[in-house]
C-alpha cells in the first residue's frame, strides 16, 4: 500500500523507496506554507491542480509537519522518488489528502474531499503505537 491515514493523529504515512514517512499539515505549517504560495485558499478555489513547485512545496512542509525536519534538496530527492515510484498524479493526490486530513477545510469539506481519494482500508483509525485504551479514549473525544 502507498498510504494510509491515522485519523488520531491527523498524519498520512507514506512508503517511499520501502520507508515510511509521516506527512501532516498543522496550523504553524500551513502558515508556512502560505509564505511560500501565498494564499492556500486559492489552490482550492481556482479549480486547477497545484503546479509542480506548489507540490513539492507542500510536500517539504508536510513532512517537517509529520516529524521528518529535513533541507528542502533532502525532500525533494525523496520527492522525486515518490514520484518514479508512483508518479506526479499521486503526488498531488498525496497533497489534497494530507490537506483534507488535517481538518483546516472543515469536516464537510474534507470528508468530502477524501471520499475523492481514499479507500476504507487506506484508513487507519488508531495508530499503530496507541494502545487499544488510548483508542477508545480518542473514539470518545470525536
Amino acid at each position: 500500500m502507498m498510504y494510509n491515514l491515522d485519523k488520531i493523529t491527523r498524519r498520512v504515512k507514506v512508503m517511499i523507496g520501502g520507508r515510511e514517512y509521516a506527512l501532516a499539515f498543522s496550523l504553524s505549517s500551513l502558515q508556512e506554507l502560505e509564505k511560500y504560495l501565498g494564499n492556500i485558499n486559492t489552490l482550492f478555489t481556482r479549480g486547477e491542480i497545484p503546479t509542480l513547485n506548489e507540490l513539492v512545496t507542500a510536500f517539504w512542509i508536510a513532512l517537517k509537519g509529520g516529524g521528518q525536519n529535513m533541507e528542502k534538496k533532502d525532500a525533494e530527492s525523496l520527492i522525486a522518488s515518490f514520484c518514479r515510484e508512483y508518479g506526479l498524479e499521486k503526488l498531488t493526490e498525496i497533497f489534497f489528502v494530507t490537506f483534507a486530513l488535517s481538518g483546516f477545510l472543515g469536516k464537510k469539506t474534507s470528508d468530502e474531499l477524501l471520499k475523492q481519494f481514499v479507500k476504507d482500508e487506506d484508513v487507519k483509525e488508531l495508530s499503530e503505537n496507541n494502545s487499544s485504551k488510548n483508542g477508545k479514549a480518542a473514539k470518545h473525544r470525536k
